[in-house]
């Protein structure tokens, strides 16, 4: 009996301790205190304005509800959820994070991104961790964000991005990407994708991965483009990241290969690279490769558009509003240069004819009453080209000009002798040039000139 009352005093002080820690758990404004003290931490580094409600607090998770940072555009996040245990706490450290309902804005304002509920916050190095010291210092092992969105806008173009992403630190550092129903709006051009996927792995001090998008559509450009598919690596070091790959049509008409270097601390290093992208056009198709685009910086970019195997038809009924026909193939390159300011210039360039062929045009095409235009009316009703050249520039008055020179004859017109034609296509109808009319009203005088 005495061996049971020594044995009851002994346990006295723990039931005491474990009785207070109850009461005091149920008594005292925990939620409160503990909701004070992580908004007090978050204003303390520079957020403003931040709201939040716990809750549930327990002994493997704390949940917060409508946490909100920001004034004007807050950042809201309606659900977070943070797992811990005892030894997790002990070190400081957490052992996962679930966040849900996150609206993230950022925009682009007088040249630098802006994230909404994050103006006030203090500004330093981006750098991704790579080594495994940097891992080790992550204090989560796992985390989610789920039923996400983040929108990027800028005075050019707004993005819209579904968010399911989540990050592992065991057994292999491991961060995933899903996203449904993205969109991309550039003034006119909208752009929707039905799923996007990426994931990396770190490997040796480098993220590596592959991305993924699937039914790539897009709407409100001048041609119809079938529906696209993407895929490629990405790359991830401390200072910024790479991203190959290409976006192709079912049908491989439509192709667009491409590197880029997006550095996290000097945007003005970073540029895209388009290898290779080609489209059809006109029966044949357009191309470019080896186009250098800086993300930055007030840069002209100079691109040469190789076009293959064109139909002389479609670019002649197109160029004269359906009052010429042609048959044959054209090919060449347009030499263009995209300015700072959006617009394009057109430098000389020309394309010229694969073959022989035959090019009509309609009377009501060559404006006039006059003997010269009636002869060149009769000559390009049935003018059988042995070499077609069109050439296109930007003149000072930075109107595009169009020229076409021709060498041939009509069998039924000038007894079928050949002749050369030059026919310039720039304004609202065909003009043609006096002195381009010489061979028709003074022979001698044109050969001179052509001496």
């Amino acid at each position: 009996m005495k061996i049971q009352v020594h044995r009851f005093l002994w346990y006295m002080p723990i039931v005491a301790l474990v009785l207070i820690l109850c009461v005091t758990v149920f008594l005292v404004p925990w939620k409160e205190w503990i909701g004070g003290e992580l908004k007090r931490r978050l204003e303390a580094r520079g957020f403003q304005n931040v709201e939040l409600t716990i809750s549930r607090i327990g002994f493997k998770s704390v949940i917060l509800e409508n946490l909100s940072i920001g004034e004007k555009s807050p950042l809201v996040i309606q659900n977070v959820t943070m797992g811990y245990s005892v030894s997790d706490l002990l070190r400081g450290n957490a052992d996962s994070l679930d966040l849900e309902g996150l609206a993230l804005q950022i925009m682009r304002i007088n040249g630098s991104w802006v994230i909404s509920g994050a103006e006030g916050s203090k500004e330093g190095k981006v750098e991704i961790p790579v080594s495994q010291d940097e891992i080790a210092g992550i204090p989560l092992n796992a985390a989610k964000i789920e039923n996400s969105s983040i929108h990027l806008a800028s005075s050019e173009w707004q993005m819209n991005i579904p968010l399911l992403l989540s990050w592992q630190k065991t057994p292999i550092p491991l961060l995933s990407y899903s996203g449904q129903n993205l969109n991309l709006k550039v003034q006119n051009l909208a752009i929707d994708a039905g799923g996007a996927f990426a994931n990396a792995t770190l490997d040796s001090g480098v993220w590596k991965g592959n991305w993924q998008i699937k039914d790539i559509k897009v709407s409100g450009a001048q041609t119809s483009i079938p529906p696209l598919e993407g895929r490629g690596q990405l790359k991830g070091l401390s200072d910024r990241i790479d991203v190959d790959g290409e976006f192709t049509s079912a049908d491989k008409a439509y192709t667009l290969s491409f590197m880029t270097q997006y550095f996290l601390n000097a945007s003005e290093k970073s540029f895209l690279t388009l290898r290779n992208a080609s489209m059809p056009w006109n029966e044949g198709a357009l191309s470019v490769q080896q186009v250098r685009i800086p993300f930055t910086g007030n840069v002209s970019v100079p691109i040469d558009v190789k076009v293959e195997k064109v139909s002389a038809d479609a670019l002649l009924r197109q160029l004269t509003g359906e009052k010429a026909t042609a048959t044959g193939e054209i090919s060449g390159v347009l030499p263009i240069v995209w300015k700072a300011d959006g617009t394009v210039e057109v430098r000389q360039g020309a394309l010229n004819s694969e073959a022989p062929g035959v090019i009509k045009m309609a009377p009501d095409a060559i404006p006039g009453d006059n003997p010269q235009v009636a002869l060149v009316r009769d000559v390009l009703a049935d003018f059988h080209y042995s070499a077609l050249s069109i050439q296109a520039g930007t003149g000072n008055d930075n109107r595009l000009s169009i020229r076409m020179n021709l060498e041939g004859y009509n069998p039924a017109a000038q007894g079928g002798r050949p002749v050369k034609l030059s026919v310039n296509l720039s304004g609202d109808v065909l003009g043609f040039v006096e002195q381009n009319l010489l061979w028709l009203t003074n022979p001698e005088k044109f050969l001179e000139q052509v001496k």
